[in-house]
């Protein structure tokens, strides 16, 4: 799971707040992106409706997950 999502951006929430449970608020992020993103970095593959496929990668893209950030990014290329 390391390798899907990029930890440096909770490496940095950690060295800030020390707490052994700390709350992570993620700020605009829809809860079905975030079982989405889930269920990717455990079975590889999702399923997202076509009409919310663009929100998704750009939440993918703020969270800098590998696989599917990168995907957006390759596509805007290709355009």
């Amino acid at each position: 799971m390391n390798d899907i999502l990029n930890i440096s951006l909770f490496n940095s929430l950690s060295q800030e707040n020390p707490s052994k449970h700390p709350i992570i608020i993620l700020k605009d992020v829809p809860f079905s992106h975030l079982q989405a993103i889930l269920e990717y970095m455990y079975a590889g593959e999702v399923n997202v409706a076509q009409a919310d496929l663009p929100n998704f990668l750009k939440t993918a893209e703020r969270l800098k997950v590998k696989g599917l950030a990168e995907v957006n990014q390759n596509e805007r290329q290709d355009r």
